[in-house]
This record gives structure tokens, sequence and C-alpha cells, in this order.
């Protein structure tokens, strides 16, 4: 199985030579790219090849033949499809109506599974450096700041473990640079017999760990504080301010300054859910490789068009909420560790009695009664033991109490200190 992990890398401050350079490579890069769209929507194609033989000898009149490297008019073409491609799917669901527009100033770095490419990371004198192509033997070098994360990944590679992959470079304000590097690496899937069901709701996610249809560990994290994040800065802190800054201002005709204002606050909003979702990935993903369990999770995609209704203020809260980001932390995590992940239909996963399976009516908001066998259940409880054993037969044969699951916050303190711990000393008996 390859697993895949992306690494964000940060230069010093570029002098205005190399500065200069790189710039005019990455404002060359993305006319490359809209003419490469462009002929798409002309031709439709959808197909590297045919892209390649309609406008490839028409783009070195927009971008001169000998001005860069040949490499990055190849991934100018990858980008433009793949762009292409997402916007037709979204087309043929009734989603878009405009034609896509390219704003953020970015350069993917070519780089082939035998090491040659547009890039090189180069060590010298303990100091670590990115070395990136403008023409064959013409180099921009640009010293990296290193972490101690980053040692840990550049140490593997070193020593023949991960492979680089394909790299993105983008331009910060200050002067430096961010360069997101791809590792790759062949992880073993490993066989595991336990099941860990994950319920993803919008202010809780209920963990239940089973061993041959027995619950040996159940939790519910309680994520209201992402919610909450939502409300405060989205709500509250970001529209008081767009009433106050963009009064009286052409919306297209608004401040730099203004609009700064605006984007820092909604940077910090999305850095401090990130962060949120990253520590309850990680946690969940420690609990799977201390039990030695196999993650299921619901199948989410495009739920949001399924649940969203004519209630405005629910649709707004909705659709702000990350169920499938948080799917996809833990499903790449999962992956680098070789721990297997499958996804199962959600389809009454929460109105099944796990035991008899009868159909269940609502006790309460957050309760549901099984009137064959007479078992109360918590909603999200009984969600996340159907996802374990949706792929086994059904029947739990031990019950938890409610009393038994554990509710914790998720906070950066409790919920990684709690992951370390659990990653360090097994919870269950030297048996299992």
């Amino acid at each position: 199985m390859l697993a895949i992990k992306v690494v964000k890398f940060i230069t010093l401050r570029a002098n205005k030579g190399k500065d200069k350079i790189l710039q005019e490579l990455i404002r060359d890069y993305k006319k490359l790219v809209e003419f490469f769209l462009q002929k798409c929507f002309e031709h439709n194609v959808k197909s590297r090849a045919k892209l390649h033989r309609i406008a490839y000898e028409e783009s070195k009149q927009i971008v001169s033949e000998n001005k860069w490297h040949s490499k990055y008019r190849y991934t100018a073409i990858e980008i433009a499809l793949s762009i292409y491609k997402s916007w037709s799917k979204l087309r043929k669901r009734g989603k878009v109506e405009k034609y896509p527009e390219i704003k953020k100033l970015f350069l993917k770095l070519y780089k082939e599974s035998s090491g040659r490419g547009v890039y090189q990371l180069i060590e010298k004198e303990s100091k670590w450096l990115v070395r990136i192509a403008t023409l064959p033997r013409n180099y921009v070098v640009l010293p990296l700041i290193i972490s101690n994360y980053h040692k840990r990944f550049l140490a593997a590679w070193r020593n023949g473990k991960l492979v680089l992959g394909e790299a993105y470079l983008k331009r910060n304000s200050d002067g430096s640079y961010e360069i997101h590097i791809t590792f790759k690496k062949n992880a073993k899937n490993k066989e595991f017999k336990r099941k860990m069901g994950v319920d993803i709701n919008e202010k809780n996610v209920t963990i239940s760990i089973l061993d041959k249809n027995e619950v040996i560990y159940a939790m519910q994290i309680d994520t209201s504080e992402l919610s909450r994040l939502d409300y405060v800065y989205k709500m509250v802190k970001i529209r008081r301010l767009q009433t106050k800054l963009y009064m009286g201002y052409n919306p297209k005709l608004i401040p730099r300054k203004r609009v700064e204002v605006i984007k820092r606050y909604s940077r910090r909003w999305s850095e401090r859910k990130e962060h949120l979702l990253h520590v309850l990935s990680d946690y969940i993903v420690s609990l799977a490789t201390t039990f030695r369990a196999e993650i299921v999770m619901e199948n989410l995609k495009r739920m949001k068009e399924r649940i969203l209704n004519k209630n405005r203020r629910l649709n707004r809260r909705l659709a702000l909420a990350d169920f499938r980001k948080l799917q996809q932390f833990v499903e790449y995590k999962a992956k680098w560790m070789g721990i297997p992940v499958t996804y199962i239909n959600p389809r009454n996963t929460s109105r099944i009695c796990p035991i008899c399976n009868s159909p269940m009516t609502g006790n309460s908001q957050r309760m549901m009664l099984c009137r064959v066998c007479g078992t109360i259940w918590d909603r999200d409880f009984v969600a996340s033991i159907n996802i374990a054993l949706r792929d086994v037969a059904r029947g739990v044969r031990a019950e938890v109490p409610m009393k038994w699951i554990l509710r914790r916050r998720v906070s950066a303190n409790e919920v990684s200190i709690e992951g370390i711990m659990c990653a360090m000393k097994s919870r269950i008996p030297n048996q299992y």
C-alpha cells in the first residue's frame, strides 16, 4: 500500500536576485496554466496526450521555450487538466456555472521516482538546502528552516526508507517561500482482527472497539469546540468586521488593508480548527495502533448535498462542519502507519439494534429504544457499534453500560497527551 505524506518546509528570506527570478518564474507558470486551461475548454480535452498535441507548440508563443525548464510546461498541463476535470464534475451536478479562475500564485515542482526532477534536497555542513532548477544546469538555492519534525523525514529519506515526490512552491509576503514536499513509502498493510467503529457527528466523535463482536473499549469525545470556533469567528468576529470595514465601499474597490484584516482572522480561524482536527485524528490513530484494530468509518462523500434543507441557520452550521476533513486526516495518517481503513454505507447505522438487528425508536433526543430486546442505547454509541459490525456477523455479546463511556473535550493539551500515553502504554490485557 502506497502511503503519502506532505510536509511543509519554510525557507529563509530570499535575496533580491533569487526572489526576482522565482517571482518571474511563478508568474510565467500562471500564464501557462491559464493558456492550457483555455485550450481544455475550447476542445473539451481531458487527456494529457491530446492536450500536449494540441497546445504544447503553441504555448511557446506565450512563454519562450528557452526561458525556463521544459518540465514546468508539463506540470502546467497536469494542473490545467485537474482543474478542468474537477470543474466538469461539479458542472454535471449543477454546482458551478462560472469558469474557474486561477487566483493564487504557485509552482509545481516535477519529481520522478528515480530521483530526477527540477528540485533537490541537499545537506551541507548540517544545514539543509533546496535547489530549484530554472533551466538545465541553472539553479536557485534556498536554505530551509528545519525542526525536529522535519529531521525525522529527512533522516528516513537519507536512509532510503522514504522517496521524494512532487512538490509545490509558494511565496510568502515576507519574501520567504513555502515548499510542500511529498514523501512516499510502501507501507505493509497490517492484518487486524479487531474493528474500531468511528462515528463522526457535529458535536462529538464516538468510538467503539470490537473483538469478535464483543465491545472491549468505548469512548465519546466532545468536539463542540469546533462548532464554537465556527460561531465565534464566522458568525460574530468576521461578520462584525465586514460590517465595520466594508460599509460604504464598492466591493471591487475595497482598500487592500481592510481586506487583509478579514483574511488574517479567517486564517486564524482555519488554523485553530485544523490544529484540533490534527490532534483528534492523531488520537484516533493511536487508539487503533494500541488496540491493533482496523478503522471503519461511514462513507460521507456528498453528505452535505443530502442533509442540507431549507432551514438557513442549520444549513450554515452544517456547511461549516468538517466531517470529511477529519476522515481524510484519519485515513492518510492510518495508511502511513499501515492500519487498514474501510468505509461502509451509513444507512440506518443509528436506527438498528446491534443485539437483535431490529429497528429502534427514539426514546429522547439522543437515546434509542429497542422494543424487541428492551435495550436503551445512546444514538451515537449504537452507531459506532453498527459501523464496526457492518463487515462481520451481527450480535454483540457484551453490552457496555453508558456509564462506561468516557466523555472528553478536544483540546490541544488533553488529547495530545492522552494519545502519547495510549501509544506508549497499552490499555488492554496482555492476552489481547
